[in-house]
Protein backbone atom coordinates (compact mmCIF):
# COMPACT_ATOMS: atom_id res chain seq x y z
CA UNK A 1 0.00 0.00 0.00
CA UNK A 2 3.02 2.67 0.62
CA UNK A 3 1.13 5.04 3.00
CA UNK A 4 2.78 8.34 3.69
CA UNK A 5 2.06 11.20 5.84
CA UNK A 6 0.85 13.98 3.80
CA UNK A 7 2.01 17.62 3.24
CA UNK A 8 0.25 19.97 5.67
CA UNK A 9 -1.18 21.75 2.77
CA UNK A 10 -3.85 18.66 1.20
CA UNK A 11 -6.89 19.70 2.25
CA UNK A 12 -8.03 16.12 3.72
CA UNK A 13 -6.83 17.48 7.18
CA UNK A 14 -9.27 19.93 7.08
CA UNK A 15 -12.20 17.59 6.35
CA UNK A 16 -14.70 15.60 8.56
CA UNK A 17 -13.76 12.21 8.29
CA UNK A 18 -16.73 9.30 7.18
CA UNK A 19 -18.12 6.97 9.89
CA UNK A 20 -17.31 3.71 8.53
CA UNK A 21 -18.32 -0.22 9.88
CA UNK A 22 -15.17 -1.93 10.32
CA UNK A 23 -16.20 -5.28 9.28
CA UNK A 24 -16.83 -4.12 5.74
CA UNK A 25 -14.84 -5.76 3.38
CA UNK A 26 -14.52 -2.75 0.97
CA UNK A 27 -11.20 -1.29 3.06
CA UNK A 28 -8.24 -3.05 4.09
CA UNK A 29 -8.31 -1.89 7.41
CA UNK A 30 -6.18 -4.67 9.09
CA UNK A 31 -3.13 -3.88 6.69
CA UNK A 32 -3.69 -0.15 6.53
CA UNK A 33 -3.55 -0.13 10.57
CA UNK A 34 -0.07 -2.29 10.66
CA UNK A 35 0.79 0.02 7.93
CA UNK A 36 0.41 3.20 9.81
CA UNK A 37 1.97 1.90 12.76
CA UNK A 38 4.86 1.09 11.20
CA UNK A 39 4.82 4.18 10.02
CA UNK A 40 3.96 6.30 12.97
CA UNK A 41 7.17 4.54 14.59
CA UNK A 42 9.29 5.34 11.66
CA UNK A 43 8.52 9.18 12.54
CA UNK A 44 8.52 8.99 15.99
CA UNK A 45 4.79 9.48 16.47
CA UNK A 46 2.52 8.55 19.91
CA UNK A 47 -0.65 8.47 17.13
CA UNK A 48 -1.37 8.72 13.95
CA UNK A 49 -5.10 9.79 12.22
CA UNK A 50 -6.35 8.21 8.73
CA UNK A 51 -6.63 11.50 7.33
CA UNK A 52 -3.16 11.99 7.78
CA UNK A 53 -2.35 9.58 5.37
CA UNK A 54 -4.76 10.22 2.90
CA UNK A 55 -7.86 8.74 4.28
CA UNK A 56 -11.32 9.78 4.88
CA UNK A 57 -12.05 7.22 7.05
CA UNK A 58 -12.76 8.16 11.34
CA UNK A 59 -9.98 6.17 12.71
CA UNK A 60 -6.78 6.69 14.58
CA UNK A 61 -4.03 4.66 16.27
CA UNK A 62 -2.03 5.11 19.29
CA UNK A 63 0.76 3.70 21.18
CA UNK A 64 1.89 4.98 24.78
CA UNK A 65 4.21 3.20 26.59
CA UNK A 66 4.53 -0.65 24.80
CA UNK A 67 -0.03 -0.37 24.69
CA UNK A 68 -1.69 0.01 21.33
CA UNK A 69 -4.69 1.18 20.20
CA UNK A 70 -7.23 1.55 17.39
CA UNK A 71 -9.78 3.65 17.49
CA UNK A 72 -12.69 3.16 15.08
CA UNK A 73 -15.36 6.44 14.88
CA UNK A 74 -14.38 7.56 18.32
CA UNK A 75 -16.34 9.51 20.51
CA UNK A 76 -15.54 11.38 23.52
CA UNK A 77 -18.75 10.78 25.96
CA UNK A 78 -17.14 13.65 28.90
CA UNK A 79 -14.63 15.26 29.97
CA UNK A 80 -13.36 16.14 33.61
CA UNK A 81 -13.17 20.03 34.64
CA UNK A 82 -9.25 20.07 35.01
CA UNK A 83 -6.97 21.25 31.89
CA UNK A 84 -3.66 21.73 31.52
CA UNK A 85 -1.99 23.03 28.83
CA UNK A 86 0.77 21.85 26.50
CA UNK A 87 3.27 22.05 23.59
CA UNK A 88 1.63 19.52 21.11
CA UNK A 89 3.20 18.15 18.12
CA UNK A 90 1.92 16.83 14.94
CA UNK A 91 2.91 14.18 12.39
CA UNK A 92 1.68 16.56 9.52
CA UNK A 93 3.56 20.06 10.85
CA UNK A 94 7.15 18.26 11.53
CA UNK A 95 9.04 20.39 13.91
CA UNK A 96 6.29 22.72 15.22
CA UNK A 97 4.92 22.59 18.39
CA UNK A 98 1.67 24.76 19.54
CA UNK A 99 0.61 25.07 23.05
CA UNK A 100 -3.09 23.49 23.52
CA UNK A 101 -5.17 23.51 26.67
CA UNK A 102 -7.07 20.03 26.89
CA UNK A 103 -8.83 18.11 30.17
CA UNK A 104 -6.44 15.89 31.79
CA UNK A 105 -9.24 13.18 32.09
CA UNK A 106 -11.85 11.96 29.56
CA UNK A 107 -14.53 8.98 28.80
CA UNK A 108 -14.33 7.63 25.18
CA UNK A 109 -15.94 5.18 23.49
CA UNK A 110 -14.63 3.80 19.96
CA UNK A 111 -14.81 0.26 18.32
CA UNK A 112 -11.94 -2.16 17.51
CA UNK A 113 -11.11 -3.24 14.05
CA UNK A 114 -13.39 -6.26 14.76
CA UNK A 115 -16.40 -4.23 15.33
CA UNK A 116 -16.27 -4.55 18.81
CA UNK A 117 -17.82 -1.17 21.32
CA UNK A 118 -15.58 -0.26 24.17
CA UNK A 119 -15.44 2.29 26.77
CA UNK A 120 -12.45 3.34 28.61
CA UNK A 121 -11.63 6.46 30.87
CA UNK A 122 -8.19 7.60 29.53
CA UNK A 123 -6.13 10.30 31.56
CA UNK A 124 -2.48 12.70 31.29
CA UNK A 125 -0.85 11.78 27.85
CA UNK A 126 -3.92 8.92 26.52
CA UNK A 127 -5.97 11.55 27.05
CA UNK A 128 -4.21 14.25 25.56
CA UNK A 129 -3.05 12.24 22.06
CA UNK A 130 -6.75 10.60 21.60
CA UNK A 131 -7.94 14.26 21.44
CA UNK A 132 -5.52 15.43 19.52
CA UNK A 133 -6.19 12.32 17.14
CA UNK A 134 -9.98 12.69 17.26
CA UNK A 135 -9.54 16.78 15.97
CA UNK A 136 -8.03 15.36 13.07
CA UNK A 137 -10.94 13.22 12.20
CA UNK A 138 -13.00 16.41 12.87
CA UNK A 139 -10.77 18.19 10.38
CA UNK A 140 -8.86 20.24 13.35
CA UNK A 141 -5.57 20.79 12.96
CA UNK A 142 -2.84 21.84 15.85
CA UNK A 143 -2.35 24.98 13.92
CA UNK A 144 -5.98 25.57 14.41
CA UNK A 145 -5.70 25.69 18.08
CA UNK A 146 -2.79 28.09 18.32
CA UNK A 147 0.06 29.85 17.08
CA UNK A 148 3.03 27.81 17.06
CA UNK A 149 5.42 28.14 20.19
CA UNK A 150 8.62 26.67 18.57
CA UNK A 151 9.72 25.63 15.43
CA UNK A 152 13.05 22.80 14.69
CA UNK A 153 14.94 22.74 12.10
CA UNK A 154 15.36 19.50 10.25
CA UNK A 155 18.02 17.94 9.13
CA UNK A 156 19.40 14.62 8.80
CA UNK A 157 19.69 14.14 12.06
CA UNK A 158 17.08 14.67 15.18
CA UNK A 159 15.25 17.77 14.81
CA UNK A 160 16.95 21.29 16.65
CA UNK A 161 14.61 22.90 18.82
Amino acid sequence: MALKIIPDSDPILHTQCEVFNPRSTDFPLKETIAEMFTLMRENNGIGLAAPQVGINKRFFIMEINGVKSVCINPKILSKNNVSVSDAEGCLSYPGTRVEVARPTEIRVKYMTPTGMSKTKTLRHLNARCFQHELDHLDGVVITDLGEPVSVSIQHNGPAVE
